[in-house]
């Protein structure tokens, strides 16, 4: 744990540093750190801290890095300051790939994320959104990816979503969503669709229905 908190602490005394992320937790970052111009500014391409044990007080300590495009933060003791922290840095204009599954933010997040306005994939898996956030989201016009497996979302926050945003994948395994909210969600992406990928584990629906679907929006392919 010292280790991974030194790797955080360490990255904002560096002037620049160009980090590509290989899958490895926090703790990994400074064997994969190439440090260039020292009188550059402070550069992190991508950070990749899945289950690493950082707190909200060390995603503070990223808000002066300027390039910042990815953030993998999933299974930590994050909070809505964390996500606040993110949205009020340097590299909220860039960042374009989120990762926040099974933290511990809520739906006052929700507001904050829709100033993001470059996020192309976000994920909200295990988290305490629902509906009344989800709204919130509706801004993100650039966002092609959304995962809310385990979350309350039904079919009104599915609606929403149809609504303002053409996503090409979503996943609402384990949640409250049903047949007749799929649907709903499919034909509000139907006049601009090209590809929709829809994650539906564990919402009991049969495979006849799925085919029936498919038959109607050839254009829709359901995980699960």
């Amino acid at each position: 744990m010292a280790d991974e908190q030194n790797a955080i602490n360490q990255l904002n005394s560096y002037n620049e540093v160009s980090y590509e992320s290989r899958g490895m937790g926090i703790g990994g970052f400074l064997l994969h750190l190439s440090l260039e111009d020292p009188s550059g500014l402070q550069v992190v391409v991508g950070i990749d801290a899945e289950v690493a044990g950082i707190t909200d007080s060390q995603i503070d300590n990223l808000r002066n890095m300027r390039f910042i495009e990815s953030l993998i933060l999933a299974r930590n003791s994050l909070t809505d300051r964390s996500v606040k922290s993110i949205v009020e840095s340097r590299f909220a204009d860039r960042l374009n790939y989120l990762e926040l599954g099974n933290t511990d933010i809520t739906n006052e997040s929700l507001s904050d994320l829709s100033r993001l306005g470059s996020l192309q994939f976000l994920g909200l898996n295990s988290t305490g959104v629902s509906d009344e956030g989800i709204v919130k989201l509706r801004v993100l016009t650039n966002l092609k990816t959304l995962t809310l497996c385990d979350t309350d979302i039904t079919d009104l926050g599915l609606e929403y979503l149809g609504q303002y945003l053409k996503l090409k994948e979503v996943d609402i395994t384990s949640t409250q969503c049903t047949a007749a909210g799929i649907e709903r969600f499919i034909s509000l992406q139907a006049p601009n669709a090209n590809k929709v990928l829809i994650g539906v584990t564990n919402l009991g629906l049969t495979e006849e229905w799925k085919e029936s679907v498919r038959k109607s929006y050839p254009w829709v392919r359901f995980l699960d």
